[in-house]
């Protein structure tokens, strides 16, 4: 992104109508540039492609004054972090939902192949920037939904998360299992998602998930971070310890 650049000269994405109170406004996209998997071949062609939802909007009100997703983990933003791993993965699309500090948070992310929208509302808590997100994916996508704040999350994670969907579509969700333990991100199968336009409040898709955990696939993991994601200064010293070691 050059810095003349107004990512919000970009043009508003397409929505299906079942989700259209739920618009988003578009911040247009980065530089493209070539990835491995966001928009490859393999992603694009598939009869089930999925585009990542990549919630990057909070305020970080248990991290202080600090934005989190600002923050260094292994010697960059920990939410550029995140995208580059989803950009990594088969994916056909990344977006990114904005909301406070928008404008650092792009700048955080200039270069990346991906598309911002902006949510209005993302102070009214989570299930706003889930809804918005939501809204911008192309009809018939799956769509994985990631947390900003999981720097730990790899490439990996996501690629198996992809593969069980399109083993298994029938099902509303594939969650990653680590050691028994359910985490994130979490990919909904393309039928759900008008289910995620109901969300309220701060929970996110929580409370979806138990009412239908028996139509919530677990893939096993081998990566502990689907389980951390960084709210607290002291969880941020941690995992920066943990990476120094």
């Amino acid at each position: 992104m050059t810095a003349d650049h107004d990512p919000r000269k970009g043009a508003v994405m397409g929505q299906g109508p079942s989700r259209a109170d739920d618009t988003p406004a578009s911040l247009g996209s980065t530089e493209a540039q070539d990835a491995p998997g966001a928009n490859s071949e393999e992603a694009q062609n598939t009869g089930l492609p999925v585009t990542a939802v990549v919630l990057a909007a909070g305020l970080s009100r248990r991290m202080g004054s600090a934005n989190k997703l600002l923050e260094q983990v292994d010697g960059q933003a920990m939410v550029r972090s995140v995208v580059e791993q989803v950009i990594s993965a088969p994916v056909a699309q990344v977006i990114v939902v904005l909301g406070h500090q928008s404008e650092t948070i792009i700048q955080a992310l200039d270069g990346l192949p991906l598309e911002f929208v902006h949510n209005p509302r993302y102070e009214q808590g989570l299930a706003t920037s889930v809804r918005t997100g939501i809204a911008a994916v192309k009809p018939g996508h799956g769509a994985l939904v990631c947390l900003g704040d999981m720097p730990l999350i790899n490439a990996d994670v996501v690629s198996a998360l992809v593969s069980a969907y399109r083993e298994r579509p029938q099902l509303m969700a594939y969650r990653p299992s680590f050691q028994g333990k359910p985490g994130n991100p979490v990919l909904w199968s393309a039928w759900s998602l008008d289910l995620l336009s109901t969300l309220e409040g701060d929970e996110g898709a929580r409370r979806l998930l138990k009412e239908r955990e028996n139509q919530v696939f677990a893939v096993p993991v081998s990566s502990s971070g689907v389980l951390l994601d960084i709210d607290t200064p002291d969880q941020l010293a941690a995992i920066r310890a943990s990476r120094s070691v």
